[in-house]
């Protein structure tokens, strides 16, 4: 199955493939998170042809950070999901739920450290914390 992106700033027409390895496909997502505006359907269609469900914990995380940044609400499942479990990888994620001025990001966040705060490492639990009380005071 392919998948054709469109650039909306640039005007660029790129055909992705799953068949990339999991490298390929972090850089992908590395180089989408840099697109200002992705729409809810090309975020699904991504999905669709990647399945990020079935991939590793780095690609995933790549995924996730998508996710966040365009409030794809369809996989906050997910987010909360990759947040659970695979706490040591979720501290950037953290970061930009507590940051992001999105009430439901926040609760995410909020959520998931109160599930997970007694198993995480101290200083990965410690800098979350740290995170919540600074923007609690902005």
């Amino acid at each position: 199955m392919k998948i054709i992106l469109r650039y909306l700033s640039a005007n660029k027409t790129v055909v992705l493939s799953a068949q990339l390895l999991p490298d390929q496909t972090v850089l992908l997502l590395e180089n989408l998170l840099s697109v200002e505006r992705l729409r809810s359907r090309t975020l699904e269609s991504l999905d669709e042809v990647f399945h990020f469900a079935t991939c590793n914990a780095e690609v995933v995380h790549r995924w996730m950070e998508l996710v966040v940044k365009h409030r794809h609400s369809r996989q906050y499942a997910a987010l909360r999901d990759y947040l659970v479990n695979h706490m040591a990888m979720g501290v950037y994620l953290y970061g930009e739920l507590i940051y992001s001025g999105d009430e439901a990001q926040e609760t995410i966040a909020k959520e998931c450290f109160s599930l997970t705060q007694e198993g995480m490492e101290p200083n990965f639990r410690h800098t979350i914390q740290q995170m919540f009380v600074l923007a609690s005071e902005s």
